[in-house]
């Protein structure tokens, strides 16, 4: 029990690791469009929302994915009494963990964009770097 609260700490750990440097290349690579938007009207406040919905729609994508895959595998391995085997679908704790998961990655992920957007002005996000 406790190897596996271990094992699952350092994967979130590096999850949340890869969210954060994805996100961070992300909108360093976007600087020249995200000062266009700015340039047009957008606020610093609708760029947040707009790469907060794009890493929630990645973040549900990837836990659709990882779900069907789970469950792909419980009925290839499904055995033939059903009354004898505890599902890894319908197991309360796996679908708890999963959400706290999400909401984990999710709630790190919000600081990311606000963290990196609000150091940068409209004129430094335009100019090209040489």
């Amino acid at each position: 029990m406790i190897e596996s609260l271990v094992t699952s700490g350092i994967l979130l750990i590096v999850a949340i690791a890869g969210i954060v440097t994805t996100t961070i290349s992300s909108l360093t690579q976007r600087k020249y469009e995200l000062g266009i938007r700015m340039s047009l009207g957008f606020t610093k406040f609708q760029i947040c929302e707009m790469v907060l919905f794009e890493l929630g729609f990645l973040n549900g994508l990837a836990a659709t994915l990882v779900y069907s895959v789970i469950y792909l595998i419980e009925r290839s391995t499904m055995l033939e009494d059903i009354y004898t085997r505890i599902g890894v679908l319908t197991d309360s704790i796996t679908i708890v963990g999963i959400l706290l998961t999400m909401t984990m990655i999710l709630s790190v992920s919000v600081f990311i964009p606000w963290l990196v957007i609000r150091r940068y002005t409209i004129i430094d996000l335009i100019r090209k770097d040489e």
